[in-house]
C-alpha cells in the first residue's frame, strides 16, 4: 500500500461473518471461552475480531491498542467507511436522506478514540436461527439451545451451545466437547418461555442465565426487541442499489431497486454483473482469481468489481455540504 498509494491516506478493515464452525471433527475451530458454534446464537456463534490498519492521521495514537468502548455489528462498517470518505457532513450523520437504507451506524471516532460506542446504545437485533438483542452490557436470546456432550442429534447442531477443547493427539471426537457448569446461584434452565438473559460485560461466556433474578429487565428487553422488529423492512436484497432519473427508459424518477416501477430496469442492469465482474476483474493487478483457480470445477472466478456504477449511464455524486465551521 505504501508502494502503490505513497502520498495518500489508507485503510484496511480485516474482519468475519461468523463464528468459528466448531461442531465436528473435520472442522474442528475453536471459539473458547465463548460458547457456541457457527450458526447458533451464542457469542461463540456471533462474535468476531477485527483489525483496523493502515496510514491516517486518526490512527496514529491508536497503533497496537485494543478497542474497549462498546461492540459494532458488521454493518456499522459501511456507514464508518464513508463517512471517512467525508461523504457525511458531521459525525453523528446518517444519510437518511440518500435515496437507500442503511442499518449501520458511524462509529470510527469511537474506535479511534477508544470512546463509548453508539452501538451500545441503539443495540443490535440477530434473527438466525432464533433471536438476540445485544444492548449496553446485557443480551436476550430466544430459542438457543443447548445440547449435550456426545449427542447424536440435539437440533440443529449436535451440541449446541457447547465449548470446544483443543485438538489432542491428532485425534477429534465429540468426547471433547466441554461443558462448563454455571456459577452458583445462576439458573441452569431456561423459562418456561425460554427467554435467556446475560451481562455479556461481566459474563461473556453466556455462563450465568439471569433471566428469572432479573425477570423485569428481560422482559423489557424482549418488548423492546419485538417493537423494533414489528417496525422494520426486510431487504430483498437490492434495495441499497440507487436508481437516479436518467437511468431508466420504462420509468423516471429516482429511488431504488426496491421500488416496483425500477423492477424491470433493475433485472436487466443486474444481468450485466457477471460479464462486468470478469472483463473489469482481469484487469485488478495480482488477483490470484485471475488463472481460472478456484475451490472446485466450473468457470473461473473474479474479485469482485464494483460493478453497479458501470451498469448506469452515469456515475452521479450526491451534494453533501460540509457544515459550517
Amino acid at each position: 500500500m505504501q508502494r502503490l498509494f505513497p502520498n495518500d491516506n489508507y485503510v484496511m478493515v480485516i474482519g468475519s461473518d461468523n463464528g468459528g464452525s466448531a461442531d465436528t471433527k473435520d472442522t474442528a475451530s475453536n471459539n473458547l471461552p465463548l460458547r457456541g458454534n457457527k450458526g447458533e446464537l451464542w457469542e461463540g456463534g456471533i462474535r468476531n475480531h477485527a483489525l483496523v490498519w493502515g496510514k491516517h492521521p486518526d490512527l496514529n495514537e491508536n497503533k497496537g491498542s485494543t478497542y474497549t468502548g462498546g461492540f459494532m455489528h458488521l454493518v456499522d462498517w459501511h456507514m464508518s467507511l464513508v463517512h471517512l470518505g467525508h461523504a457525511t457532513p458531521s459525525a453523528s450523520w446518517n444519510p437518511a436522506s440518500l435515496p437507500l437504507r442503511s442499518d449501520g451506524m458511524n462509529v470510527w471516532e469511537a474506535l479511534t478514540g477508544n470512546s463509548h460506542s453508539p452501538r451500545n446504545d441503539e443495540g443490535l437485533i440477530n434473527s438466525y436461527n432464533g433471536f438476540t438483542y445485544r444492548k449496553g452490557k446485557f443480551k436476550i436470546s430466544i430459542g438457543a439451545e443447548i445440547g449435550e456432550p456426545g449427542a447424536s442429534g440435539s437440533g440443529r447442531y449436535l451440541n449446541p451451545g457447547q465449548f470446544w477443547k483443543v485438538q489432542e493427539q491428532s485425534t477429534w471426537s465429540f468426547n471433547s466437547v466441554l461443558r462448563l457448569s454455571s456459577p452458583e446461584g445462576c439458573s441452569t434452565k431456561p423459562r418456561s418461555d425460554g427467554l435467556r438473559l446475560y451481562n455479556i460485560d461481566d459474563d461473556p461466556a453466556e455462563l450465568c442465565d439471569l433471566a428469572a433474578s432479573q425477570s423485569q429487565t428481560a422482559v423489557e428487553l424482549r418488548r423492546e426487541m419485538e417493537e423494533k422488529v414489528s417496525k422494520s423492512e426486510k431487504s430483498n436484497g437490492v434495495d441499497s442499489f440507487p436508481v437516479f432519473d436518467g437511468d431508466c427508459d420504462d420509468a423516471s424518477g429516482s429511488g431504488t431497486c426496491s421500488d416496483k416501477k425500477f423492477k424491470m430496469c433493475c433485472e436487466s442492469r443486474l444481468k450485466k454483473e457477471k460479464s462486468l465482474r470478469q472483463e473489469k476483474g482481469k484487469t485488478i493487478p495480482g488477483n490470484p482469481c485471475n488463472d481460472g483457480n478456484n475451490y472446485g470445477t466450473g468457470p473461473a472466478r473474479y474479485a469482485l468489481y464494483p460493478f453497479w456504477e458501470d451498469t448506469g449511464r452515469t456515475r452521479r455524486s450526491v451534494p453533501c455540504d460540509e457544515p459550517a465551521a
